[in-house]
């Protein structure tokens, strides 16, 4: 999928003030079904393997079933920063990234963007209230990853287009 580009000042789907329709909270159970298949599945083969004489293979495929269905869980933490914090340095020579765990897309943007590069703030929308309402506002879960730099705000964002807009390089049309 190819990313958009959302125009900040653009009017609201929403409308201001008291009737406002707030977005839908953001269905965080759908981020569970891929731990729990990778759990279920590796628990199958761990015990099929027991089950034919080989107990070391067996616990093996538990133990690394057990550690990816942790490790694309809500319950991993990751990179995080609170949303109100990496705001304040929103800035065109910065990229605050919302992403999630279990999402394929944030999966590839942590691997291709190293963790220590100080240009980007990584904001994980299942532990922040704040990420998660305005993850809302641009689309949901389906938008993530989510690039903020200065004015501009990526959705469905890659690793490349975060960099381009982060050094200033105008989007490919």
């Amino acid at each position: 999928m190819s990313s958009r580009s959302v125009n900040p000042s653009a009017p609201s789907p929403t409308p201001e003030g008291p009737g406002r329709i707030t977005p839908a909270p953001l269905p965080l159970g759908r981020l569970w079904v891929k731990p729990v298949a990778l759990f279920l599945v590796f628990t199958a083969i761990g015990v099929l393997l027991t089950a034919s004489s080989h107990p070391v293979y067996g616990a093996v495929m538990l133990a690394f079933g057990a550690f990816m269905a942790f490790w694309t869980s809500p319950l991993r933490r990751g990179l995080h920063e609170p949303l109100a914090q990496a705001l304040t340095r929103r800035a065109d020579g910065h990229g605050i990234i919302l992403w999630a765990p279990s999402n394929k897309g944030s999966a590839q943007m942590q691997v291709a963007l190293r963790s220590n590069d100080d240009r980007f703030s990584w904001v994980n929308v299942v532990h922040d209230a704040d990420a998660r309402t305005l993850t809302a506002e641009l689309g949901g879960l389906d938008a993530l990853p989510i690039v903020l730099v200065g004015e501009r705000t990526l959705v469905r964002a890659t690793s490349g287009e975060a960099i381009d807009a982060v050094d200033g390089v105008a989007p490919k049309r």
